[in-house]
């Protein structure tokens, strides 16, 4: 009754008509999925509901995306792109599918006004037909003195991402330290005007409390954007997908 009951969990959680919804049929008959489902059985004790969980399946971002590539011939590409939130503006290009972003939203609309969090007060940011609108978004590419690029990167995030890029390139360029070790270490943000510094649940517990005695008021952070990299060195190129958020991946190919 117990393995039945966990059949009828997949079936009500991912299962639909296949002309309109993709059914991830090889996750739900993957030994994976199998050895989960009877890890959650106890067989002397009816289980609850709560504890058989329905398959993970981990969809693209609504939201903002970040990739960095590189070529055989040496072109790279470091992109940010958003649809500011869930659709968008919910307008759709005809003949294309693209949807439009709402980033009119990070625009002010008159002067003076504080209403997006203190993001929009510039002058230089008022709202005008055709006009970009301020952002956090920054892609990057880094030269050395030699005009050779070193190391492409980028994040998603919002107003996490300045912090999360200025760690990476720090620990990279700084401290010598590799990209995965540059990427994976703990981040803060501390935005204007608020007086308050997040931090992300890794960073040392002595650091935070030395902010708190510097009269920071602290609040942890379960994670703080997610950067993509490329490191190149002596011509060798390092990619390190972030692992603070799911389905991030580095890829390479090779020709003869």
């Amino acid at each position: 009754s117990e393995a039945l009951r966990r059949g009828h969990n997949n079936r009500s959680s991912e299962v639909g008509d296949p002309d309109y919804y993709d059914v991830p049929v090889d996750k739900l008959l993957s030994k994976e999925r199998t050895k989960e489902l009877v890890k959650s059985i106890k067989y002397n004790k009816a289980s609850k509901a709560s504890s058989i969980k329905p398959l993970s399946i981990t969809n693209e971002s609504r939201d903002t995306t970040h990739y960095s590539i590189i070529d055989s011939e040496g072109n790279a590409v470091s992109n940010t792109y958003t649809l500011g939130a869930s659709f968008g503006s919910g307008v759709t290009i005809p003949g294309t599918g693209i949807l439009m972003n709402n980033q009119m939203n990070n625009l002010m609309y008159r002067s003076g006004n504080v209403a997006i969090e203190g993001r929009g007060v510039s002058p230089g940011n008022r709202f005008k037909p055709g006009k970009r609108p301020m952002s956090t978004m920054a892609p990057v590419m880094v030269f050395d003195k030699n005009n050779n690029l070193s190391l492409i990167t980028g994040s998603p995030g919002g107003s996490y991402i300045p912090g999360a890029i200025l760690r990476v390139l720090t620990g990279v360029i700084d401290f010598n330290l590799s990209i995965g070790d540059a990427t994976m270490l703990p981040r803060v943000h501390k935005d204007w005007p608020y007086t308050g510094i997040d931090y992300e649940k890794t960073l040392s517990s002595d650091i935070v409390k030395g902010l708190n005695r510097m009269g920071h008021k602290t609040s942890s952070n379960k994670t703080m954007g997610s950067t993509q990299s490329i490191h190149i060195v002596d011509g060798v190129r390092y990619g390190y997908a972030d692992l603070r958020r799911p389905n991030a991946s580095v890829s390479a190919q090779t020709t003869n």
